[in-house]
């Protein structure tokens, strides 16, 4: 059995070297251990600050200071910057202000109670007078601590905190400067270099810099919420939307809540190449109704081709019903593969790579009763795939999670989320069929992981069977930004879907969805939705130029298979199979 010395020991090493999960849980293991012990919730409350627990924290560090020793200036200063930094996520200015003047009360009484540490306390109460609209109180608070030019980081970011709410921005740089001169890594000197150039309008600069924060704390919630902000400033709404909901799920807060409720991140939907337009419709009209004998729970997300709805099998199990949208023009071209090939569905789904279809139900008599505008035949039995529920969400969500992105288990991820597509992708091609719709949001988690340790036990799925087409096939859709130039004039072939995958990589291992042939790809679409197919050749060609002139910024070991994989040269990509296999020698 571990002594309590000896768990705090490992705990403040694993603190100390920013290894904050496993710190973590050797302070929950002392604390199950040993309860009542001060010393453990002091550390356990300092380590769910990191985490971004704050109320969390908040509750550990008011057991100290209420329960066990309220004389404890360590414990007291901890708390008023859990309850600071939990101010961020207010929705009001009524109860930010509340927070404040509480978080103020505990300095005071940590800088009365203690006998060291002094300009550490002094600093951030001055930053709270500042948020309280104080501005000269907050500097003149700081001068009992302040002596001379001496160098003192934390008065630093302090008077820099304070020159940047009074607009006296070059100063703030300046003063910030200097600590990040001697302390490169210094997380809320990022952070406060990061509001500077934000309140400058240097966007981009910002954004550089709170990713240096996050590379160096990628747990760090302030920074994950300014960078946010500064994503929603600059347009970049569905990263910031994507952000807020991480954060969301490891702080709740109204603000966080109200944000997300305004503008849900959307992920790029597929669309169809023939002028064509979905039938008006609210799949929330299935909420609480039973398709076939799936009673509807929820409206999961809507995609180009389909609403995708959480519902119970009548023993209670989960599954996601995905009810496919119903255009004008001709219906057979959209349904006609899911009715031929519903038994090969079924038995492709049997791959443990691939999500589970359990029913696929397709009447193209109703879907034609439908298109004359009899809607009670959509409401009523829709054409839909039923398949296995994922609960762990898909790499799409998972990429824009910091704390997983800058993780050293990151690339191996997505080595192993590429390789199990890629053998998914193999039995399909066995088959005669082809995805056509490959891209992180249909890479499904079998899990959700709560740490990046956790990466290596998750399995990856492919998912989303229902934009499937067979083998030289009529190409009735894609996603621009994921498909390959070609898909344009060709009948569909697998070595698409082998494209898609390289790009689906690129995009995983950078975060970066800025392709140099984007523009020609649009204007393709944009082409063959006027029927101009002169215009959709000259584009395409313009496209593949750009690919063969691309220079893809991503590891070295994993380089030469991916520019293989988007080579504007069908004949020079790898097959699905060779992608698994060689993939497999990096893992």
């Amino acid at each position: 059995m571990s002594s309590l010395r000896s768990l705090i020991s490992q705990g403040r090493q694993f603190y100390d070297s920013r290894d904050y999960y496993n710190a973590y849980k050797t302070f929950e293991r002392a604390y199950k251990m040993f309860p009542d012990r001060e010393e453990v919730l002091l550390w356990k409350g300092k380590t769910e600050i990191k985490l971004g627990k704050l109320k969390t924290a908040i509750n550990t560090l008011r057991k100290v200071v209420e329960g066990y020793n309220k004389d404890s200036w360590e414990a007291l200063y901890t708390l008023a910057l859990a309850i600071y930094y939990y101010s961020f996520f207010l929705a009001t200015s009524s109860s930010r202000k509340k927070n404040l003047k509480v978080a103020l009360d505990y300095t005071e009484k940590a800088y009365i109670k203690s006998k060291k540490n002094k300009s550490e306390i002094a600093s951030l109460r001055s930053v709270i007078i500042a948020e309280l609209g104080q501005l000269g109180e907050a500097e003149k608070s700081l001068s009992a601590v302040r002596k001379g030019n001496n160098f003192n980081p934390p008065v630093s970011i302090a008077l820099t905190h304070i020159y940047r709410l009074k607009g006296l921005l070059t100063e703030a740089i300046y003063e910030i400067d200097r600590v990040l001169l001697y302390e490169p890594n210094n997380v809320d000197a990022l952070i406060e270099r990061a509001l500077v150039l934000r309140d400058k309008g240097t966007y981009d600069q910002a954004l550089v810099t709170l990713d240096i924060a996050l590379q160096t704390e990628p747990t760090n919630i302030l920074a994950m919420f300014f960078k946010a902000e500064v994503l929603e400033t600059v347009g970049r709404r569905n990263e910031a939307m994507a952000l807020y909901k991480v954060i969301d799920s490891i702080v709740p807060s109204p603000l966080i809540k109200k944000k997300l409720s305004a503008s849900q991140p959307k992920s790029l939907p597929s669309k169809p190449l023939s002028p064509s337009a979905p039938i008006n419709w609210n799949p929330k009209v299935w909420v609480g109704k039973k398709l076939s004998i799936y009673e509807v729970t929820d409206v999961l997300g809507e995609g180009g081709n389909g609403y995708v709805l959480k519902a119970k099998t009548p023993k209670g199990n989960e599954v996601a019903v995905k009810v496919l949208k119903i255009y004008t023009g001709v219906p057979e071209e959209h349904f006609d593969t899911l009715i031929s090939e519903a038994n090969s569905l079924s038995k492709l789904s049997s791959d443990p790579n691939v999500v589970k279809v359990y029913a696929v139900h397709v009447d193209k008599f109703l879907i034609e009763e439908v298109l004359t505008g009899n809607l009670t035949f959509y409401k009523r039995e829709p054409p839909m795939l039923v398949m296995e529920f994922m609960r762990g969400g898909n790499m799409a969500e998972l990429m824009h999670e910091d704390k997983f992105f800058y993780s050293t288990q990151w690339n191996k991820a997505v080595y192993r989320a590429i390789a199990s597509v890629a053998s998914a992708l193999y039995q399909m091609h066995k088959l005669g069929l082809v995805h056509m719709d490959v891209k992180p949001q249909n890479i499904f988690l079998t899990e959700k992981p709560n740490y990046p340790y956790d990466l290596q036990n998750v399995k990856f799925k492919l998912g989303d069977l229902g934009s499937v087409v067979r083998v030289n096939g009529k190409v009735l859709q894609l996603t621009v930004e994921y498909a390959s130039p070609e898909a344009y004039l060709e009948n569909a072939k697998p070595y698409f879907d082998v494209f898609s995958l390289g790009m689906t990589m690129y995009v995983l291992l950078t975060r970066k969805l800025d392709r140099p042939d984007l523009q020609e790809m649009n204007n393709a679409y944009n082409c063959y939705q006027r029927k101009d197919f002169n215009c959709v050749r000259y584009e395409v060609r313009k496209a593949q130029g750009k690919l063969r002139g691309w220079d893809p910024n991503v590891p070295t070991e994993v380089k030469p298979l991916l520019m293989s994989m988007i080579s504007p040269d069908p004949v020079r990509r790898p097959t699905s199979l060779e992608v698994h296999n060689l993939l497999l020698k990096l893992l």
